[in-house]
């Protein structure tokens, strides 16, 4: 049951990730990778015992997979925006 609400929450949060990274305003898709930097530093303070090598790679691979998601949201939006232009200047050339 755990491992079920384990992938539960990986999965609403990648998707949360997506979508918030692919929104206009950019910073929107940092909150995700925050919050979650700031739960690890918490987590750090609060449960030193708990803290090994193991978790902290953890950490640092989950935070860098959603910074990737971020990014790579990003480079979609600013792909599909770029299609977008050139369509309308193609429109604005066909109406001349």
């Amino acid at each position: 049951m755990r491992f079920v609400v384990i992938v539960v929450i990986a999965a609403v949060a990648e998707g949360l990730q997506s979508f918030l990274g692919s929104r206009k305003h950019w910073i929107l898709g940092g909150l995700v990778p925050l919050a979650f930097l700031v739960y690890t530093v918490w987590y750090g303070i609060f449960h030193k015992a708990d803290m090994n090598g193991s978790t902290v790679v953890d950490f640092i691979l989950i935070f860098a997979g959603l910074l990737a998601i971020w990014f790579l949201a990003r480079a979609d939006c600013q792909k599909k925006k770029k299609q977008e232009l050139e369509k309308m200047e193609a429109q604005d050339l066909k109406r001349k």
